[in-house]
């Protein structure tokens, strides 16, 4: 079948009941065998420097994890009432987060018009790719680990439902529940929302004949707008002497961090080719899926130039969110298959 730059519509076969079945067994399960792992990380955390988070949720830390109010003083209310751990209510939070946000992964994955327009074997070859991209990237979560992570990944998934268009609402409503995602994003980590709406503006005014591209546009200006505005009151108003436990340049430093270049070596191979597989279909892929992979791209460059290179878990959670577009075009890679695009 040859390629083409229109969609498949949504008159093609809905996915196979097995392949969904195991789909959804396959997510519980990682989900189940995260927190599990997930749990004795913190405990081993909390055991080794039982003060740090207490001084985080106390506003007391140092930067830039003080900035993360979304989730220590949520963290911190909690506690207050129900006489919890922070390693038992961080725990929970990653619960949750990994079950919705690979549930929203995997949704898209199935629902994306390429993937229903294959033959049933190459959906298996797509669903199985994907779920070994997620054990590949949730493994390296626990390197440097912290509790902001997987809410920042369930942040990015939720945001990227929004923007496919698969969420059968009015576009006011799709523009406002982006809107607080941003907000929400803003005080666990904003540089993710930042470099998401970016990506969503650039792809919008790259695409002129976008048919969703009036909304989203406007949708991801007044998100960024306010991302900034939220991280900038709780940087320079809220803790304004938060002192940095890092400097804040580290691109140069990155250049001579073997660790760093052993983390990024053994997880980011994956999503450079998608990148450069994604650049070669350009042309045929949707508005949302440019702003989705422009904005990898973006929080890459964040990443390497003010954070640690061998803390790949920054990164990690955009790599996640871009499985879906992966695992079509690395099947196709590896394959030969010809399989539309658009």
């Amino acid at each position: 079948m040859p390629r083409s730059s229109e969609p498949p519509r949504s008159s093609e076969p809905s996915i196979d009941r097995r392949l969904k079945r195991f789909l959804i067994w396959s997510v519980l399960l990682l989900t189940a065998g995260y927190t599990f792992l997930d749990y004795w990380g913190y405990s081993r955390i909390e055991h080794d420097d039982p003060v740090s988070w207490v001084r985080l949720a106390a506003g007391q830390g140092p930067a830039p994890a003080q900035y993360r109010i979304g989730v220590f003083f949520t963290a911190n209310f909690i506690a207050h009432f129900t006489h919890l751990h922070f390693r038992h209510i961080f725990v929970g939070f990653d619960l949750v987060s990994t079950g919705l946000g690979l549930a929203c992964i995997f949704f898209l994955l199935t629902r994306a018009p390429w993937f229903r327009a294959s033959t049933l074997p190459a959906q298996w070859g797509q669903a199985f790719l994907g779920l070994l991209l997620a054990q590949l990237y949730l493994g390296w979560t626990f390197w440097f680990q912290e509790p902001e992570t997987m809410p920042a990944l369930l942040v990015l998934a939720l945001s990227a439902l929004i923007c496919s268009g698969q969420v059968p609402v009015p576009r006011p409503m799709l523009a406002l529940s982006l809107l607080l995602l941003a907000l929400l994003g803003a005080t666990i980590r904003a540089d993710d929302v930042i470099a998401f709406q970016c990506g969503m503006l650039v792809a919008g005014l790259l695409q002129p004949k976008a048919a969703e591209r009036r909304w989203l546009l406007v949708a991801s200006l007044a998100a960024l707008l306010a991302t900034c505005a939220v991280e900038g009151f709780i940087t320079r108003d809220l803790f304004p002497h938060a002192v940095r436990s890092a400097p804040l340049l580290q691109l140069v430093a990155n250049f001579h961090a073997v660790n760093g270049a052993f983390a990024l070596l053994c997880t980011i191979p994956p999503w450079v080719l998608t990148i450069w597989l994604a650049w070669r279909e350009r042309g045929l892929l949707p508005l949302w899926f440019k702003g989705l992979a422009l904005g990898s791209v973006f929080q890459f460059l964040l990443f390497l130039t003010f954070g640690m290179s061998e803390e790949v878990r920054i990164f990690l959670p955009y790599a996640l969110v871009l499985i879906p577009l992966s695992a079509v075009l690395l099947y196709r890679w590896f394959t030969d298959c010809l399989i539309p695009v658009g």
